[in-house]
């Protein structure tokens, strides 16, 4: 096929066997540098896309970290609410008994 493409009468030197092994291997090697080329972008794609899949994944596991930071902080407010209540009831009885023991003895 080649040789019929170049055996025209301006390029008749290229039907030589010698020249046409030459545009053979010439042509093999830009293939094989292309499906290179193609490799490599399409690993260097897979790369892209699997640190993509990385970052989001930290980013799920560092919006976990803070819900859960955010839970048990409420947690402990609401820890401390119920002591300080108890605390006042606490207070509340122990005036109302001191009410009380003022009043017996009065």
């Amino acid at each position: 096929i080649l040789c019929s493409i170049f055996c025209s009468t301006r390029y008749r030197v290229i039907c030589n066997t010698r020249y046409m092994l030459l545009y053979v291997v010439f042509i093999i090697v830009v293939f094989i540098i292309v499906v290179a080329v193609f490799i490599i972008v399409v690993a260097v794609f897979i790369i892209v896309v699997v640190v993509f899949i990385i970052v989001v994944a930290v980013f799920i596991i560092v919006l976990a970290v803070f819900i859960i930071v955010v839970a048990v902080f409420i947690i402990v407010v609401a820890v401390f609410i119920i002591v300080v209540v108890v605390f006042i009831i606490v207070v509340a009885v122990f005036i109302i008994v001191v009410a009380v023991f003022i009043i017996v003895v009065a």
